[in-house]
């Protein structure tokens, strides 16, 4: 097998990576009538501190999804305009970082929608994949934690009870990457709150982000579209056995893993050949994820190594049978028969091998 292109998509912290400018805001819920509080002046950072900072907002990112605005053009897209407006010159920095929380403050449109600290910072020297970049990026953090804090006095220790934000528990990011501007960038994001219409608020209605379909995003949204399939369409009901089921996984890692082109038909014709019918119900289902995840999948393009390993780890190759037994299965289930045993009144399998190992 060649090797395949290898995705280069991958955020790291340098020893040169600093915030360069970092300001806070207080967003309030404006439907809650809720104030809007804007710092007019950047928080000043010492070099330990940003270091420090760095690694605390930074690490909850993934990779695993990449996305851009999927309309930067347009003169009606506030935020673009204004993260546009800060890759070309930090001269105006705080001004437009206030144009920013002014803007998620007049896009809050429903009530249960948290107010929080909105950080609004400048970085450089962040390394994505194997370039050098510079990046946007805005944090909102909605909840605070209780801290003790220990004092020591002339006669010993004071404990103290404070509130405060714990970095490393950051509501809301996104980190707006200053690469492929003319195709809305490249965004990371961060979003904890499970509950479609908050997180949709975040990422649809103020980010205006959508998910990046290229070689990386398409090997992943292909496989996690067909993992998701066979465990949602690929079953006993539907008159596919277990041990089939495992096959499929099987079938769908083998392609993957020796394929360097992705068709849609070829990988079809592979995997689901055998089993009438499902071939159309894969269409069908495929229709129904891009309509749920507002995507457009492609037919064919480049299998990435790096999405692919990430997206295998997923997969998985168990025959569970009752609480007894599991069974692991790595190829075909021609070396394997069920059977029914009227006297124990119970299923079996035989598995046919060669050799113990």
């Amino acid at each position: 097998m060649s090797l395949k292109y290898t995705d280069p998509q991958r955020m790291q912290i340098t020893k040169e990576t600093q915030f360069k400018k970092l300001i806070v805001h207080i967003v309030g819920n404006k439907q809650k009538e809720e104030p809007l509080k804007l710092s007019q002046s950047c928080t000043s950072l010492s070099p330990d501190f940003s270091e420090t900072l760095l690694n605390f907002f930074l690490s909850s990112f993934s990779t695993d999804d990449t996305f851009h605005f999927s309309d930067v053009i347009s003169s009606t897209k506030v935020l673009p305009k204004k993260i546009a407006k800060i890759f070309e010159s930090q001269a105006e920095f705080e001004r437009d970082s206030q144009d920013i929380a002014q803007f998620l403050y007049d896009s809050c449109n429903q009530p249960n929608i948290k107010k929080g600290e909105l950080y609004v910072t400048y970085i450089e020297h962040l390394r994505y994949g194997d370039q050098e970049v510079n990046a946007v990026g805005i944090f909102k953090s909605e909840h605070k934690e209780t801290y003790l804090k220990l004092k020591e006095t002339t006669d010993g220790f004071e404990l103290n009870r404070e509130e405060g934000i714990n970095p490393q528990k950051i509501d809301k990011g996104a980190l707006i990457i200053n690469t492929d501007a003319e195709d809305g960038y490249r965004i990371l994001l961060i979003d904890k709150v499970k509950k479609s219409d908050t997180a949709k608020f975040w990422k649809e209605t103020f980010l205006n982000a959508k998910l990046l379909c290229d070689d990386y995003g398409l090997t992943k949204q292909y496989m996690d579209l067909t993992r998701n399939f066979i465990n949602d369409v690929c079953h006993a009901q539907n008159e596919i056995e277990p041990v089939q089921q495992v096959e499929i996984v099987s079938e769908t890692l083998d392609y993957f893993n020796n394929a360097e082109t992705f068709d849609k038909k070829e990988f079809k014709d592979k995997v689901l050949k055998p089993y009438p019918g499902k071939r159309e119900l894969f269409d069908e289902y495929q229709k129904e994820w891009e309509k749920n995840k507002k995507v457009e999948l492609k037919d064919q393009f480049e299998i990435t190594d790096s999405a692919l390993e990430k997206a295998k780890q997923r997969f998985k190759h168990v025959l569970k049978l009752d609480t007894n037994f599991h069974v692991y299965i790595h190829g075909s289930q021609k070396l394997i028969e069920k059977g029914y045993d009227a006297k124990r009144g119970k299923y079996y399998y035989k598995l046919y091998f060669d050799q113990e190992l």
